[in-house]
């Protein structure tokens, strides 16, 4: 969306001000270039960065996603949940603790996210106070782009390597399914499935909860034929959690990927 508004309307021929008189085709120079249209006026072309502040709205917005997914993984590699092990190549011991490792990279990257919307914060503050066409205010923005730019590569780049190289923890993980009741869902949705209205299978379900807790137990422990793997495999619509949905989910992703790629290098 960003590229396609980028491209929407070509600033050639606006000449400093008030156009060219040159006589050059800009229609066709700017389907040559890539462009939809040639401009549509030249007092507004010279002094439209609103391509560039779109863009940096766009790399805030990719950072807020880089910073939860961030966040993610401090949660899961902190010691109550355990349930990744931080890269030893994209990580450091503590200062302190010699049985302590640092998520890093993606504390660093929740705190770079903070950098890109502040550029395009800072980028919206730079336009709201200048007069229409070109000012020389303008070149700051220039600076904005290209650091929110390289610090959004720098942070995809080393996420990607962290991502690649640290290590979950099957047998935490599987500790932590046998906390809280976690197949209480499915036996509510079980109840269902034979013909109890939801809001009487949660209050059904409830209640054995609290016997089996009554009783030291987990509900999970009173169930047969229903376990995590099958609850998982359940969830089999567009977008579950079932194997073939995750891998079908991302093919997807790929594709979308390589249409944008595509569509960049065109």
């Amino acid at each position: 969306f960003t590229r396609s508004r980028a491209m929407a309307v070509m600033p050639l021929g606006s000449a400093a001000l008030a156009g060219t008189t040159i006589p050059v085709d800009l229609e066709e120079l700017a389907t040559q270039l890539g462009f939809r249209s040639p401009p549509l006026n030249s007092y507004d072309s010279v002094g439209d960065r609103d391509f560039m502040v779109e863009g940096l709205d766009c790399f805030a917005m990719i950072g807020i996603h880089l910073s939860r997914l961030a966040e993610d993984f401090i949660i899961w590699s902190s010691t109550p949940v355990g349930l990744i092990k931080l890269p030893p190549n994209w990580s450091t011991g503590s200062s302190i603790m010699p049985n302590k490792r640092n998520p890093d990279v993606p504390e660093l990257i929740r705190a770079k996210s903070a950098h890109l919307m502040a550029s395009a914060a800072n980028a919206h503050i730079l336009l709201k106070g200048l007069p229409s066409s070109y000012n020389s205010d303008l070149h700051e923005l220039k600076s904005i782009w290209i650091r929110s730019l390289d610090e959004l590569g720098l942070c995809l780049e080393v996420l990607e390597k962290f991502i690649t190289e640290f290590a979950l923890d099957p047998g935490r993980a599987l500790s932590l399914l046998k906390q809280g009741n976690m197949l209480a869902t499915e036996v509510a949705n079980s109840l269902v499935q034979q013909g109890v209205p939801f809001r009487e299978a949660y209050q059904q379900t409830a209640a054995l909860i609290e016997i089996a807790e009554s009783r030291n137990l987990s509900l999970d422990e009173t169930l047969t034929g229903t376990t995590y793997e099958s609850a998982v495999e359940s969830r089999n619509a567009p977008g579950g959690t079932s194997l073939r949905r995750v891998l079908t989910g991302i093919e997807q992703l790929k594709r979308i990927a390589l249409n944008h790629l595509e569509a960049t290098l065109i």
